[in-house]
């Protein structure tokens, strides 16, 4: 039985009992557990969903909970990380899109066509792309004659922009993890895929990229699968440093407490290690909240204009509620998902024309 609010274990995403002072699973201290949310309702909100939701945030904007941490803290965050092995650079960035003047149609919708099975065979979130994708791509299947060259264009430069975006956010956290792994177990083999990955995406090779990727996904999966339950902890951390980097917050806010977990690691301490990087995880989750919670306060304030002068964003306001609510659930990465499509919607929203609006 668990505790009302699915509270789950906010490190291997477990739900937690109602008694017991650890995770069962990853064996997170109680005192690191997520308490239990009520639903999203506001009383001083009446019955329109958009005030609602704002009272909501503006809640979580005054809990002490969501923003404990602070990214500066100098006790947490200077002590640099133990020496591990040579990872080579962690950011590197694709080249700018070779220009399509002069190319066919059918050639643009191909590559088009092609980014968006490398995407999917990546299993990056593509949902940002959704309905606009649908159109064009029905579009393109009957070569509608009217299909609009620029509208195609400027897809294809997003979504170059979004995959290179993505395989930069994956082999950053991949060469994180991979520091991380080293004091458990022998990372040799996911270490030849890196600098192959490194050379795809900066000479634009977006396939390769993807090929690389996928090899050097299964050989952490692998090593994963050697950690045990620690590899629970480990995840969870990659995770949330992709998107605290994402977010432009610091992945490396409490190196300092990570540095003292690997080197207990190294000394055989692992079950302190263990708990050190549990703690990690619950601090860098509120640190991301936190980034969350502004960042949707300012969403808050465009949706209040977009509505005010009479454009349709109920589907926002219901998407940007659903992310309210996995903050208060203290689901921080949940939410994270969530984001690229409300800022999707609100982006078509923004674009969609004033007339428009007044004639609906």
């Amino acid at each position: 039985m668990t505790t009302p609010g699915r509270v789950v274990c906010p490190v291997c995403q477990a739900p937690l009992p109602t008694e017991g002072k650890v995770c069962p699973t990853c064996g997170l201290p109680r005192e690191l557990w997520p308490g239990a949310r009520s639903p999203l309702s506001s009383p001083g909100g009446g019955d329109d969903p958009y005030e609602q939701w704002v009272s909501a945030l503006e809640g979580l904007r005054k809990s002490p909970g969501a923003g404990g941490y602070q990214e500066s803290d100098p006790e947490e965050g200077t002590e640099p990380l133990p020496p591990g092995p040579a990872l080579g650079e962690e950011e590197v960035r694709v080249p700018p899109l070779a220009s399509a003047d002069g190319l066919p149609l059918q050639e643009l919708v191909d590559e088009l066509s092609d980014f968006l099975q490398i995407g999917r065979r990546a299993g990056f979130n593509l949902s940002a792309f959704g309905p606009e994708t649908a159109r064009l791509l029905d579009s393109m299947r009957s070569l509608d004659p009217e299909l609009s060259r620029e509208a195609l264009l400027t897809l294809r430069g997003r979504l170059y922009e979004h995959l290179g975006q993505e395989f930069a956010t994956r082999l950053a956290s991949a060469t994180s993890q991979l520091r991380t792994f080293d004091p458990f177990v022998r990372i040799d083999g996911a270490l030849g895929y890196l600098d192959p990955l490194r050379d795809a995406l900066r000479s634009g090779d977006l396939r390769q990229a993807q090929v690389t990727l996928r090899r050097l996904d299964g050989e952490m999966g692998l090593l994963e699968s050697q950690l045990g339950s620690v590899g629970d902890v480990l995840r969870s951390l990659a995770h949330l440093k992709s998107s605290l980097r994402s977010m432009g917050g610091d992945p490396d806010a409490l190196a300092g407490l990570e540095a003292r977990a690997l080197e207990a690691a190294r000394t055989g301490g692992r079950t302190a290690a263990e708990t050190m990087l549990g703690e990690e995880v619950q601090r860098l989750s509120e640190l991301l909240t936190d980034r969350l919670v502004e960042e949707l306060h300012a969403l808050s304030v465009e949706l209040r204009e977009l509505r005010a002068r009479g454009t349709d964003v109920e589907g926002a306001i219901l998407l940007a509620r659903d992310l309210t609510e996995e903050l208060r659930d203290a689901q921080p990465l949940r939410a994270a998902q969530g984001l690229p499509r409300l800022r999707e919607e609100l982006r078509q929203a923004r674009e969609r024309p004033v007339a428009e609006e007044a004639t609906r």
